[in-house]
């Protein structure tokens, strides 16, 4: 993804509240505090700003490619990182 980590937070913020899918199908929602991402559907789930700019750094992301960088909830930050609202820098 050859997006800026300062438009993707931007558009995250923006669709916050929003419903976006794992890769499964399963829907979740999130709300953003400071420079996380929590997950409401999963307990504790807390994705930093830094970890979503690493996520954009994988070449052709998966939710395997994504937890074997270490980063926590894969399949949220998967769907979150290749959904369109985000990654679309018209938005």
């Amino acid at each position: 993804m050859n997006t800026s980590i300062n438009t993707v937070w931007s558009n995250i913020v923006k669709h916050r509240g929003e419903t976006f899918w794992q890769k499964s199908g399963k829907p979740f929602t999130y709300v953003v505090k400071n420079d996380y991402i929590i997950v409401n559907e999963i307990k504790s789930a807390n994705i930093s700003k830094s970890n979503i700019e690493k996520a954009l750094l994988i070449q052709s992301p998966s939710p395997k490619k994504i937890r074997d960088s270490k980063i926590w909830a894969q399949s949220c930050v998967y769907g979150i990182i290749t959904d369109n609202r985000i990654k679309n820098t018209a938005n």
